[in-house]
């Protein structure tokens, strides 16, 4: 129950728009019949910045005998972290690094003396963007695949090829299995063979 969320930012612009959020408000509060809470979050992140959130100008609306706050209203609201700093100690400022360190040794691999790791290097031969699909990836779809084929599938088992759909990739078929009904495969994941 925060502004900008409920009522949403949108909604602000007419005074029917802001109506109709009181309205929905009313009846979800009235659908709750003895007990409903009411939560805001202090902050929160929104189109990836952190931002301060303000209780929404419906909880302020209703009538004080019927709120019960657990958590104590403040008038000059600000954002407070959750995790209180306490919790650490006090840091040790002689043991902080002021600077960049101007001696001493470099880890080995800077140097090039070693490698950085143990594993071996495997170079990746580079895939040309319209070329064929490396045989260790899924199997690209049967061109010769039509429609009236009978087909077996490891799981759904035998069925017959009703439709086909899509180019490439993204080609579909629409199969009638015996066990399983009709289904929609994507032909480069769907490992058929085709018997007939």
């Amino acid at each position: 129950m925060e502004e900008d969320l409920f009522p949403s930012a949108m909604s602000q612009n007419t005074r029917s728009e802001l109506e109709e959020e009181r309205r929905l408000f009313y009846v979800a509060l009235t659908r709750a019949e003895h007990q409903a809470y009411l939560t805001y979050a202090q902050s929160r992140y929104r189109w990836g910045k952190l931002v301060d959130s303000e209780p929404s100008r419906f909880i302020e609306e209703i009538t004080g005998k019927y709120l019960e706050y657990l958590t104590p209203v403040e008038t000059n609201y600000r954002y407070k972290p959750m995790v209180n700093t306490d919790i650490f100690g006090d840091v040790d400022k002689s043991k902080l690094r002021q600077s960049k360190p101007v001696a001493g040794t470099p880890p080995k691999w800077v140097t090039g003396d070693e490698p950085k790791h143990d594993m071996p290097i495997r170079r990746l031969k580079p895939m040309a963007g319209n070329g064929p699909a490396p045989s260790s990836g899924p199997a690209m779809p049967d061109s010769k695949l039509q429609p009236g084929n009978i087909v077996i599938h490891e799981r759904f088992g035998k069925g017959k090829v009703l439709n086909l759909e899509g180019v490439g990739a993204d080609r579909k078929a629409e199969i009638h299995f015996e066990v399983g009904g009709i289904k929609k495969l994507l032909l480069r994941f769907a490992k058929l063979d085709v018997i007939g």
